[in-house]
């Protein structure tokens, strides 16, 4: 009898091996397989918006541990157009409040919370003019600026309480805290100049990234530093590799006052870009990745000495490199998405935010937030045919006729594992908290499932392994 059940079975299993080809590839650890060194995760991750499409550009800390993200949105917008889109989250990314302003094709570009507790952000107007906002704690506008027509991709408050603004075509414009001019400027003789990222430095000037073709007199674009003093008058500006096309996304300064600025570089194919500098803006270093991303929109300095970058190709592919001091990589991790805007935690993670266009193929804004999660491997089933929780052979997928006993092996560098969840096709079915973990799957079933094992640690954080399986009564 048990004879005829496995040659039964076996004949099951190749008339139906020609529709299993998306179970090839069976199990999968959710979140970890792109990283290097210790293996980050997805410790959470949020979507914001409705119907779409809506979208993130920046996203910043507050003083409050949580986020302010700053894009655009259709499913807010009151006549179906984009409207600029600002949104408080507290620091596990559930969102306080949201407010739009103004309408027809609106955008956010940059944002961060105000000296007095408020928050300001920048972008474009309905009048194609640079458009600088300013709200209170809550969101509630309080004032709105347009200046000269373009796009103001970048500003900051200063120390004084003004702003500083920059964008296409370049315009570099301080104001008080009203938003009063107090001063525009332009540097360079060329239209196709765009400045995509600036910073007060600590000597009270500006340190300026961006592309311009102005060196190459049109032949080609050139990523640039720029340096302004207080009062906007340069002091420097450089380009690196002139021979070939780039651009400079992103900078910061360091705490030696050097710079560190990312972006793309390529004759033909870009490729993410990192120029280390000393603060003369002379060159100490440059790096080049071998990554999915073709650009890095942005850079930040971690809490031990190092860097990560932002970056993502057209496809709707994204990335976060982490680096050393040195620029050497440590570790990718690989995102679905166009996720470009980052930060660094209180607890060290990165806190990332973009676009997740897999929802109905129009876009929702997201927040992630990557770092340590525990370990979990599913140990039993593998991929093998059982019979009463018995292997029977090896075999391409999983196949198990009868009860099955799945055993899993999570484990934490850093905390206690606190439970280990097993579910079927997305519904909890038991929940284990001492080791060795395990659920005895008993209940009546038939064709295919997914099994999903989640592993919490201590802290709340959990890591995911799943796999696809065929499961006979």
């Amino acid at each position: 009898m048990i004879k005829k059940i496995i040659v039964a079975l076996l004949i099951f299993s190749t008339l139906i091996s020609s529709a299993m080809v998306s179970f090839a590839h069976n199990e999968e650890k959710l979140g970890n397989d792109s990283f290097i060194g210790e293996t980050p995760g997805i410790q959470w991750s949020r979507q914001y918006g409705a119907k779409g499409p809506d979208h993130f550009n920046k996203v910043r800390k507050t003083a409050d541990g949580g986020y302010l993200i700053v894009g655009d949105t259709k499913s807010y917008s009151p006549d179906g157009y984009y409207a600029a889109w600002l949104v408080k989250t507290d620091a596990f990314g559930y969102e306080e409040w949201n407010h739009t302003y103004s309408s027809y094709a609106v955008f956010g570009t940059e944002c961060q919370q105000t000296s007095d507790g408020g928050y300001a952000f920048c972008g474009v107007n309905n009048e194609s003019c640079y458009w600088l906002v300013k709200t209170d704690a809550y969101g509630e506008e309080q004032w709105e600026k347009s200046f000269d027509d373009g796009t103001a991709w970048c500003f900051q408050q200063t120390t004084e309480g003004g702003y500083i603004i920059a964008g296409f075509p370049q315009m570099f414009i301080r104001t008080d805290s009203q938003g009063n001019v107090l001063w525009k400027k332009t540097y360079f003789n060329s239209n196709n100049t765009f400045a995509y990222s600036i910073q007060q430095t600590e000597d009270g000037g500006f340190i300026v990234t961006g592309k311009t073709d102005y060196y190459s007199h049109g032949d080609h674009v050139n990523g640039f530093l720029l340096k302004l003093d207080q009062n906007g008058t340069k002091e420097w500006d450089k380009t690196f590799m002139e021979t070939e096309n780039s651009v400079l996304q992103s900078v910061q300064q360091i705490p030696d006052n050097g710079y560190i600025a990312v972006g793309a570089i390529g004759a033909v194919y870009y490729s993410p870009w990192v120029v280390r500098t000393d603060q003369d803006g002379t060159e100490l270093w440059n790096r080049t990745y071998n990554s999915i991303a073709e650009i890095a929109h942005e850079v930040i300095l971690t809490n031990d000495g190092g860097f990560a970058l932002a970056g993502e190709d057209e496809s709707g592919t994204s990335c976060i490199i982490k680096t050393i001091s040195n620029g050497t990589k440590e570790w990718e991790f690989i995102l679905v998405g166009y996720l470009t805007s980052l930060q660094q935690a209180a607890d060290g993670s990165i806190i990332i935010a973009g676009v997740d266009e897999s929802v109905d193929n129009l876009g929702n804004g997201i927040l992630m937030k990557i770092g340590h999660v525990p370990s979990v491997e599913i140990t039993k089933p593998t991929k093998a045919i059982y019979l009463f929780d018995q292997k029977i052979r090896d075999f391409f997928t999983v196949i198990a006729l009868g009860r099955l006993t799945v055993e899993v092996n999570a484990s934490d560098i850093k905390y206690n594992i606190d439970r280990v969840e097993f579910a079927v096709d997305g519904t909890l079915k038991n929940t284990d908290i001492i080791a060795p973990y395990n659920w005895q799957w008993t209940t009546l079933s038939f064709f295919s499932h997914t099994l999903t094992v989640t592993a919490y640690n201590a802290v709340g954080n959990c890591s995911k392994a799943q796999i696809r399986l065929f499961k006979i009564f």
